[in-house]
């Protein structure tokens, strides 16, 4: 009798374990049922049953949700953290979230209690610890900390988002650079068309761009016909003899002027037009890479590349070899391993092999995120669907 009760006790832990384990591998998914929407771990498991106009994500333990519209925070037990009275909410971020309420915008934490209160008028998300901030609907902006503490004070028309330590500030239609402390780094003697990264801003002098730092000394002189500004790799797009190349911060030619058009610089590779073909470069190697042959292509994402050449639209390596042919009107790059598709006006999504994951049934589709893709069915109703093509919603 004892070994009896010793194996059933084994075979229950056993049993729980395992569920743990697999409970542990899984996360709760907005899940929409008629209007009404909820959580679930599938389409049979509903963990919080449906009774929100909108939610969204569990993020560190905590889910904004939408009722009666307002929003509000719940637990992964369907418990009201933070009640659903806020006008508005983002997520939290480092257990702070900036939310409105009574019109008005400031940020609480995770017990719903406001460590800034909601006193402004507009108010952004903390970059590098401050936040742009106005009063009122015709007060001046000004820069506060985590602590609301005024960095830098309310007496600017216009202050934009800080990048690399500084950002810019109008009065007046005047134009200059401050940095995290409110101190003036470049003078309010420019123009709004003045955009400082990697610390260098492209100025126009007769007729031709170069390059100037923050105390407006000129570093690469003016000698292009156009120019874009600095990209977060350290390189800018410029124009010369008619032809576009890259340059370094020092002006030196990584790429040397010869192509028709270079796209913005989101990765290693770049794309590039020559004679009305698309083709790419490596960045980082300094050189081309697969020559200008498609009629279009989109940028690389996950090593493949969509293109298109004869009529034909296939994915592509960075070797230029074919990694699939598609049959599909339209296709998008990759996101996490997943592309959309659409075949007249149905669209699905197929994985890095060219496999559908769902038939083509939907009306709409956004991209993959954080391993769940949006749908929108034919009578306008949104849900989500994971990456082996199972639905997370009833109609």
């Amino acid at each position: 009798m004892k070994k009896i009760v010793i194996f059933f006790f084994l075979l229950s832990y056993l049993s729980f374990s395992c569920q743990s384990e697999q409970n542990d591998n899984k996360i709760l998914v907005p899940f929409r049922d008629g209007k009404l929407w909820g959580y679930a771990l599938s389409a049979q498991n509903i963990v919080i049953q449906p009774q929100f106009e909108e939610t969204f994500f569990f993020q560190d333990g905590l889910a904004k949700v939408k009722k009666n519209g307002k929003y509000g925070f719940i637990d992964i037990k369907g418990n009201s953290i933070i009640a659903i009275d806020l006008d508005w909410a983002w997520e939290f971020e480092n257990d702070i979230a900036l939310v409105k309420k009574n019109n008005l915008w400031g940020y609480i934490n995770k017990k719903g209690i406001f460590i800034i209160p909601n006193q402004y008028y507009k108010l952004e998300k903390f970059t590098d610890g401050l936040a742009i901030a106005q009063k009122t609907i015709e007060g001046k902006y000004g820069v506060i900390d985590k602590d609301n503490k005024v960095i830098v004070p309310f007496t600017y028309d216009e202050i934009y988002p800080f990048k690399n330590g500084i950002a810019k500030v109008g009065i007046e239609q005047k134009y200059g650079y401050i940095d995290t402390k409110g101190q003036i780094v470049v003078p309010l003697i420019q123009n709004a068309a003045i955009n400082y990264t990697e610390n260098l801003a492209k100025i126009r002098k007769n007729g031709e761009y170069g390059y100037i730092d923050t105390t407006g000394k000129m570093v690469i002189q003016p000698q292009f016909t156009d120019a874009e500004e600095f990209e977060s790799v350290g390189l800018a797009r410029v124009k010369k003899e008619g032809k576009w190349g890259i340059i370094d911060t020092k002006g030196n030619f990584i790429i040397q002027p010869k192509y028709e058009f270079i796209y913005p610089l989101k990765g290693k590779i770049g794309r590039i037009i020559h004679r009305k073909k698309y083709g790419f470069i490596d960045i980082t190697n300094r050189k081309e890479i697969i020559a200008p042959e498609y009629e279009s292509a989109e940028d690389f994402s996950a090593d493949l590349a969509l293109v298109k050449k004869d009529k034909n639209i296939y994915f592509i390596n960075t070797q230029n070899q074919i990694a699939f042919h598609l049959t599909f009107d339209h296709a998008e790059p990759f996101y996490e391993g997943v592309a959309v598709v659409r075949k007249g006006s149905q669209y699905g999504f197929v994985e890095e092999h060219g496999k559908l994951i769902t038939e083509l049934k939907y009306k709409l589709v956004r991209h993959f995120e954080n391993g769940f893709g949006k749908v929108q069915i034919q009578n306008g109703e949104w849900g989500f669907i994971d990456k082996k093509g199972n639905e997370y919603f009833r109609n």
